[in-house]
């Protein structure tokens, strides 16, 4: 069933597939050439993604940042870029406006499309408002290994790290890779505190009440494998203290911040072997 978009998106459908475009990007697009059969005026972006990403050039000086569906884990060998559901993109536009209603931070979707591939399958792209002055918390593991990060900015990034997921967990929301590379933080400016970007809301699910206590476990250890994974290969970027600030933001209640930990250890030790096949 075609997924329900909010009335200020333009939505085109044909047999080629579908265009969803923000009504006040549609004239800046339909001038680059885009359109559900043309890919438009579009350069390589500096911004890296899984794969290399791309960008429109507006006349104002705007730039929107192109985003190519692409699988991970082993199924990328045999599928990289074709997708059976072509619905995907669309329902990223609906988590996208319901997660900033709920007050959180995610860019602003300018354009979606699914253009269909010969018979079967679909190619899926987004176009999103670009964030400036932003790095993601990925990027930042590297400067904590390397001592090159201030220790109190360091601290606050662990705490509104842990605040910000306890608050999406709360509302409800499921991320389906919730990784350091998918949290952009937002240095404060001014009288408004730092924050943190959720990008890639991809096959996420906003459930109707808090998330219950096993789908927050695996939420939280499909993030902290992350982390061990680099640092598995780079060297150690955080120490026991740095996870408790992190756990403390999450979970003030120390009893149930000790069942969490326990419960996130156990994980570690029945999953980790698993991942690493």
């Amino acid at each position: 069933m075609p997924t329900k978009l909010p009335d200020h998106y333009s939505v085109h459908r044909e047999n080629q597939g579908t265009l969803a475009v923000l009504k006040q990007y549609s004239s800046a697009l339909e001038q680059l050439g885009y359109s559900l059969t043309t890919d438009g005026e579009r350069s390589d972006s500096d911004l890296k993604g899984r794969g290399n990403m791309q960008e429109f050039q507006l006349a104002s000086g705007q730039k929107l940042i192109i985003r190519r569906f692409r699988r991970g884990g082993m199924v990328r060998f045999l599928s990289k870029d074709r997708f059976l559901d072509p619905e995907r993109p669309f329902q990223e536009i609906v988590l996208s406006e319901d997660l900033r209603e709920r007050g959180f931070k995610t860019p602003v979707i300018a354009a979606a499309r699914a253009r269909r591939l010969g018979l079967m399958g679909y190619r899926l792209e987004l176009v999103t408002e670009q964030v400036s002055g932003v790095k993601s918390l990925g990027r930042w593991q590297a400067q904590f290994r390397e001592q090159r990060v201030d220790a109190e900015l360091q601290r606050s990034m662990l705490k509104v790290a842990g605040q910000t997921v306890r608050r999406l967990h709360e509302a409800g929301f499921e991320h389906s890779d919730l990784q350091p590379e998918n949290l952009l933080w937002q240095p404060a400016a001014g009288a408004a505190a730092p924050y943190l970007w959720i990008l890639d809301l991809d096959r996420s699910v906003l459930h109707p009440s808090p998330l219950p206590d096993p789908t927050r476990q695996q939420n939280l250890w499909r993030l902290w494998r992350y982390v061990l994974r680099r640092e598995s290969t780079g060297g150690k970027t955080l120490t026991r203290s740095d996870y408790l600030r992190f756990l403390v933001a999450y979970e003030p209640d120390r009893p149930l911040r000790k069942t969490l930990a326990a419960a996130l250890q156990h994980l570690r030790a029945t999953r980790s072997r698993y991942h690493k096949l």
